[in-house]
């Protein structure tokens, strides 16, 4: 039965030790397939990149609105593969990256839909769609770089740049549009009116914004990009809310007495500074007072009165502002109610001394009565340097390790 037992929690201590196989990450898409305008019977290229292991993809094709699986093979010849070139289908680039491929694609297929399902063995994703078009005579350029997707919180620098080569070795030119649908097809509003490879995006308020690249080589060979989501969050639940000023009123000041007070919000990194409001009062320094770069006001007030001004806090959190109200008094009007508390103190220092005489005719007439209580109370730890009762502990120690080391003597001259 012990051999049993022992056996039982050896096998139970080899499985508490084994390694625990998590499930992998979920793949995520990096690149999306481009909307390339191909010319007829070209080689039409789409490609798919993400992260992850074990991916493998399989591609679909819209057609004359009917959906058909590209990557099966076990199926008749289907309507769209007429026009898709001699040799046509996927193609795993590398571990991550994979294409389809039309061999030679023929203008029938102009507006027909392409889109990736990847999968892993635990989790399944679907590409974006990217339009099939052929048209022009010029082979289009190549993205080989745009984001799939953008977040970021409010006030964060956003950048969307687009990666790409023309074929021929001609002059590139970008467009950025937006779309509000999110679908290629509704691009409407043109961003910068300058070429540039790369878009800031606005950050000011949350919500989601579309945005495409048009990329045009010299030559006429163009290609729009995928649609790029940017997604802007509110607030980074890291740091909290949007700012907020939290020195809500001033502490009042004096003619001629120094002033320094802090400004305080909840961004730890937020700077204060007069806001001149158009419209409004801002008699800080009528006052003269200052506002420092450390969110100080300071400085020495020359007039009493009451001064307003404004002021805008600002930092990673956005902005806010506040107005105050300043209230500077005079020297006179700001010592009245400090003047009452001296009598009161002057008052108490004869009852002080009228206490202190009867105690020092008193031990003259019951001198020997009060002299050892006096001896023995507080003064003693103050004028000695070690307490009675130390004394005592210590007389006490020695005496009990001597009896101690007296015994063993004995004990060890019997053992002899």
């Amino acid at each position: 039965m012990k051999k049993i037992l022992c056996i039982a929690f050896v096998l139970l201590l080899m499985l508490s030790v084994l390694p625990v196989s998590a499930a992998p990450a979920e793949p995520e898409i990096t690149l999306q397939p481009q909307n390339y305008h191909y010319p007829e019977y070209s080689t039409a290229i789409y490609t798919v990149k993400a992260t992850g292991t074990n991916l493998s993809a399989t591609w679909y094709l819209k057609y004359e609105g009917k959906t058909y699986n590209v990557s099966d093979y076990t199926n008749g010849v289907e309507p769209w593969e007429a026009y898709a070139g001699e040799s046509y289908g996927p193609k795993k680039v590398d571990a991550n990256t994979f294409t389809c491929i039309f061999g030679g694609i023929e203008e029938e297929l102009n507006g027909a839909e392409i889109w990736c399902v990847l999968e892993d063995g635990h989790y399944s994703l679907t590409s974006e769609k990217a339009i099939i078009t052929v048209q022009g005579e010029h082979s289009p350029p190549e993205i080989l770089n745009i984001p799939a997707k953008v977040e970021a919180y409010r006030g964060d620098s956003v950048e969307i740049r687009c990666v790409a080569k023309s074929v021929n070795n001609t002059q590139l030119s970008y467009t950025w549009y937006e779309t509000s649908s999110g679908k290629l097809m509704d691009i409407k509003a043109m961003m910068p009116e300058e070429s540039s490879d790369f878009l800031v995006c606005s950050t000011e308020r949350p919500g989601t914004r579309y945005y495409v690249c048009a990329v045009t080589a010299s030559d006429g060979g163009m290609v729009y990009s995928s649609v790029v989501p940017v997604t802007v969050l509110d607030a980074d639940p890291e740091y909290g809310p949007e700012m907020e000023i939290l020195t809500k009123k001033l502490p009042d000041a004096v003619v001629g007495q120094e002033y320094n007070t802090e400004l305080k919000c909840n961004d730890p990194y937020g700077i204060f500074k007069l806001y001149y409001n158009p419209g409004g009062a801002n008699q800080l320094e009528e006052s003269g007072l200052r506002m420092t770069k450390e969110n100080f006001i300071l400085g020495t007030p020359v007039k009493a009165g009451t001064f307003k001004f404004s002021v805008c806090a600002y930092g990673d959190y956005g902005e806010e502002y506040w107005e105050y109200t300043l209230t500077v008094k005079e020297p006179a009007a700001a010592t009245e109610p400090t003047q009452p508390s001296e009598p009161e103190e002057t008052a108490t220092q004869p009852e002080q001394v009228t206490e202190t005489k009867p105690q020092e005719t008193k031990p003259a007439e019951t001198q020997g009565a009060t002299e050892p209580i006096v001896t023995v109370g507080p003064s003693l730890p103050e004028d000695a340097g070690f307490p009675w009762w130390g004394y005592l502990l210590l007389a006490v120690t020695v005496i009990s390790v001597g009896a101690t080391v007296t015994l063993l003597i004995l004990l060890l001259k019997k053992k002899k």
